[in-house]
């Protein structure tokens, strides 16, 4: 429901600013409930968001409700250093890596297995992506302040109307192709914490990295031992990853010994240092990184 999901966003939202004004910590803690509740909704109701809520929004929004929930776990460590914030950043980490691998993992599996007809995926792409076009302008209308009421009416019957057309659809295809259907929109969850522990064995450093819009958050746990870096600049981290992948390409020895040895200064050098016991790593990267 994108009501309870907008309210949900703007309550925790509301509560950073209270603990930004008061410096309560009890603001920020209630705000990262929020965000832990917000992450559960998501994962609970994914079926029911990608089938009536644009596509294109929903990763927006999701993305950060993930990195500020991150940000709100990694304050509160900064204030108690109660560890168990760091472990909440991990999760929401987890959590937002599941449902990227998830999306990646349908597209695979309806190109490569299911031999679905063409012409019902071709529908349900034509219907989906006309879904995301007029969700995007019916979001568009209502922030914009000099719309007319009757204008944004018809916006809304209008996209009623089709979410109505691509329900109709949808119940088509789960009576069709159940297998297909069970996969797109009920797959099972990912266990990536579960994954998580087993990697996390003795003398085992484990890195996990959560790239926002501005910056780098590396996750890292030794053994019971858990403790983040943040990493500024993530554009010039992702120039720095371009450039490196470019003189790999091009054989460019000296460049990439210059750009690599600064892509670990600012990526491992402080985690390695901070735990300088491990005898094993293992990294997860996000986003470019995961190019390198």
């Amino acid at each position: 429901n994108e009501v309870l999901l907008t309210a949900l966003i703007k309550r925790a939202g509301a509560k950073r600013t209270l603990y930004e004004t008061s410096k309560n910590e009890a603001y920020l803690q209630s705000a990262l409930s929020d965000y832990l509740s917000l992450s559960q909704y998501l994962k609970r109701s994914r079926k029911t968001i990608i089938n009536n809520y644009s596509k294109i929004r929903y990763k927006e929004r999701t993305s950060s409700i993930y990195e500020l929930g991150i940000e709100c776990a990694l304050q509160l460590y900064d204030l108690s250093r109660n560890q168990q914030y760091l472990q909440h950043a991990f999760n929401l980490a987890d959590f937002r890596k599941y449902s990227l691998i998830l999306d990646q993992f349908e597209d695979f599996q309806i190109r490569n297995r299911l031999g679905i007809d063409p012409q019902f995926l071709l529908t349900e792409k034509q219907l989906t992506d006309e879904l995301n076009i007029l969700s995007q302008q019916h979001y568009n209308l209502t922030l914009n302040r000099k719309a007319e009421p009757a204008v944004i009416r018809a916006s809304e019957k209008k996209l009623f109307d089709l979410k109505m057309k691509l329900r109709e659809f949808s119940k088509l295809l789960e009576k069709t192709y159940p297998g297909y259907y069970n996969l797109k929109y009920d797959a099972e969850q990912a266990v990536i914490p579960a994954a998580l522990e087993k990697i996390s064995d003795h003398e085992r450093l484990v890195l996990q990295y959560f790239a926002g819009e501005k910056n780098i958050y590396l996750l890292a746990t030794f053994e019971d031992q858990w403790d983040y870096f943040r990493i500024d600049d993530g554009q010039k981290t992702d120039s720095l990853i371009l450039v490196c992948i470019d003189a790999l390409k091009n054989r460019s020895n000296h460049r990439f010994n210059t750009v690599s040895y600064q892509l670990y200064q600012k990526l491992l050098e402080k985690a390695l240092v901070r735990f300088p016991s491990a005898k094993h790593l293992v990294i997860i990267p996000d986003g470019r990184l995961g190019y390198l």
